[in-house]
């Protein structure tokens, strides 16, 4: 069984990235280039591809570790729940908006989408919900039919060793090849590599199962050093076009973010054993138990409040702004939305 301080860490940096979430997206929609280019953007662009999306996987495979064991037609039906959500999604942050002539014509142009079909093409992008489904189905499996651990990493590393393989031919295969190895604008979170990082955390969740917090940190600092030490090897002699986005990082990239969340982790087990409770873990701890929920609402907000604030257009000070209202609107609703219709 997890330690409660070690669950509790883990809950804390979930929770951090949620708390960041409507920052990122609120600036990444509506400041302009020079503040992106600024301390702002730096900060936040720091958070996102260190603290972001990452820790939601490596955190995904440790939660399946220490599940309950379910039936495969539970394990599907709950991975087929998050992936219609995903469409769900698409449509109310961008189908809607585009209807109503809510997205402008420059945000149509930056992403590369063909103007005639851009609706179809944002119902069917690849965001995180969509792989997270699919994610869970594959590490829910993984745990039940393959046992050894050993196995277990020889299969992760299978997976890293041919993402570039699988990259060279999800070219040619129709919109499949999005899910295989897509990249922005279609697609943000390709199977290859990003199935990496929830079946890393499958096979670390089953690692320090039992260990006390102390051992955990340790397991984890030492563990983060060898993977940032090995990916940053591996980084200078891949080619460079395997690292030019974030969302589709080669062998090196990979693995030095993993260093990164594991980093991460250990910093807010740390946190959780050496400060009390407090108003701030609260708010942390209800924004892990309710990631999908704010996750969803939040994307909604930043859409639908784009005529408001403008597309890559706001000053630092109206940025400060638009993260303020965007993140005040955006956990209010989400905490209304559970109150009137029960726990999400």
């Amino acid at each position: 069984m997890m330690q409660d301080s070690t669950k509790g860490g883990f809950s804390l940096a979930r929770g951090f990235v949620v708390l960041t979430m409507p920052a990122i997206h609120s600036a990444l929609f509506y400041s302009e280039p020079v503040v992106k280019e600024g301390i702002l953007g730096h900060i936040l662009g720091f958070l996102a591809e260190t603290a972001g999306a990452p820790v939601f996987m490596v955190l995904m495979g440790v939660f399946v570790a220490y599940s309950r064991p379910k039936q495969v037609k539970t394990i599907i039906s709950r991975g087929v729940v998050l992936i219609l959500l995903g469409y769900i999604l698409n449509s109310l942050k961008f189908v809607i908006p585009g209807l109503l002539g809510w997205l402008p014509e420059t945000f149509i142009l930056d992403n590369g989408l063909i103007k005639d079909e851009y609706l179809f093409q944002l119902f069917g992008l690849v965001d995180i919900l969509h792989f997270a489904g699919f994610a869970y189905i594959i590490c829910c499996l993984v745990k039940k039919f393959i046992i050894v651990k050993t196995i277990q990493l020889l299969f992760i590393l299978l997976v890293l060793a041919i993402t570039p393989i699988v990259w060279s031919f999800s070219e040619n295969v129709p919109y499949w090849g999005l899910f295989l190895g897509g990249e922005p604008p279609l697609a943000y979170f390709p199977f290859f590599p990003w199935l990496v990082y929830p079946l890393s955390g499958l096979l670390l969740g089953q690692i320090i199962k039992d260990m006390l917090p102390k051992r955990v940190v340790l397991v984890l600092v030492i563990c983060a050093v060898v993977c940032i030490s090995i990916g940053g090897l591996i980084y200078r002699v891949e080619p460079a076009g395997w690292n030019l986005n974030f969302y589709r990082l080669g062998i090196g990239g990979t693995l030095a973010h993993i260093g990164f969340v594991l980093m991460w982790l250990s910093f807010f087990i740390l946190l959780r054993n050496f400060i009390k409770d407090n108003l701030v873990f609260s708010l942390l701890q209800w924004l892990s138990s309710h990631v999908t929920i704010v996750y969803f609402i939040q994307w909604v907000v930043v859409c639908w409040l784009l005529p408001l604030w403008g597309y890559n257009s706001l000053s630092l000070p109206l940025s400060l702004l638009s993260i303020a209202v965007v993140t005040t609107l955006s956990f209010l609703f989400s905490r209304l939305f559970l109150r009137y219709f029960g726990n999400y």
